[in-house]
C-alpha cells in the first residue's frame, strides 16, 4: 500500500495563482514592497523568484544575510 495521496484539482496553476493575488490584493502574506518609481507595490517573494530571471538572481544570492523586505 503507497504512502501517497493523489489530489486532482482541475486547473490547478490557474487556482494557485489566482489565489495568490487574492492574497496579495488583501495584502495577505505578502513579504517584500517592490518600489518602482517611487510608488511600493506589496508582493510575495516567491512568485516573483519564480516568474523572473532578475527577482530569482537578487532574492538567492549567498551575499544577502538578512531577510530582504524592500527592493
Amino acid at each position: 500500500m503507497s504512502d501517497s495521496v493523489r489530489l486532482d484539482v482541475p486547473d490547478f496553476s490557474n487556482s494557485v495563482l489566482s489565489h495568490l493575488n487574492r492574497l496579495r490584493l488583501q495584502g495577505r502574506l505578502c513579504d517584500i514592497v517592490v518600489s518602482v518609481e517611487g510608488e511600493g507595490f506589496r508582493a510575495h517573494k516567491v512568485v516573483l523568484a519564480a516568474s523572473s530571471p532578475y527577482f530569482r538572481d537578487h532574492m538567492t544570492t549567498d551575499r544577502q544575510v538578512r531577510p530582504q523586505t524592500d527592493m
